[in-house]
């Protein structure tokens, strides 16, 4: 395996924080393709969920993913494109 048996636990922290990151700026800025990283980096947060997890790691994903969803709701219902 590449990277050795530590890559997943350090893929899950750097994209965890990457999600944090997300969270806390105003990410569904139109300008910069935010709705698109953000989507990205949700992806690759539940690949290593799986890894590092197993199935049991949806659960969290699905949280990270509302969090998405309602951040989109709220830029829609202000009429703010995305």
């Amino acid at each position: 395996m590449f990277g050795g048996h530590n890559a997943p636990q350090q893929t899950y922290a750097t994209t965890r924080q990457e999600l944090a990151q997300f969270k806390s700026a105003p990410i569904l800025n139109p300008h910069f393709n935010m709705v698109v990283r953000y989507l990205d980096c949700l992806n690759r947060f539940m690949d290593a969920l799986i890894a590092v997890h197993g199935p049991g790691g949806v659960r969290e994903w699905l949280l990270e993913v509302t969090a998405f969803l309602t951040a989109c709701q709220k830029r829609t219902f202000q009429r703010m494109p995305l």
